[in-house]
């Protein structure tokens, strides 16, 4: 046989479809289950540290509501020790103990300026944290000026 002849009784393959669209390799379904299910957790992660940030900011906000509505029953130290230790505790869950727990008076007062977005003059504005606990009479402190500190804080809150 010459190669003419050869050549004449070659004929394409008959009889193959071409694969349907949908299907893949079964590493191709694993790779899209994996990342499927990394950006689930990835998704419900980022939900639940918003809803963390959320609810200690809710909590505070509460809490300072509910110092405001006191204001009145309360005596001055009691007002600014509530209002101090809430602020304490908002420094230290936010920034961490390291940086701010063993703050006091003026460096304290410092540390609150340096880290309050809105830029409120703690060192001269927060001077009644310092000296109202020490004071020999009670009803020597303004309201307005705890209520400007109580606005100071809130503001705080919300940006954090």
């Amino acid at each position: 046989m010459n190669e003419q002849s050869l050549l004449a009784n070659l004929r394409d393959i008959q009889g193959l479809d071409t694969p349907p669209w949908w299907y893949m390799d079964i590493s191709w379904g694993l790779w899209l289950l994996l990342s499927l299910g990394v950006l689930g957790i990835s998704v419900w992660r980022y939900y639940q540290k918003q809803q963390l940030k959320n609810d200690w900011q809710s909590n505070a906000e509460q809490q300072l509501q509910q110092l405001q509505r006191n204001l009145p029953r309360l005596s001055d130290k009691e007002t600014v020790s509530q209002l101090s230790e809430l602020l304490r505790r908002i420094a230290m869950a936010r920034f961490g103990r390291e940086e701010c727990a063993g703050l006091w008076g003026d460096k304290w007062l410092e540390w609150l300026t340096r880290h309050d977005p809105h830029r409120f003059d703690w060192n001269k504005q927060g001077q009644i944290l310092l000296n109202v606990p020490y004071q020999e009479r009670d009803g020597t402190m303004q309201r307005k000026h705890f209520l400007l500190l109580l606005n100071a804080v809130r503001a705080w809150i919300k940006v954090l």
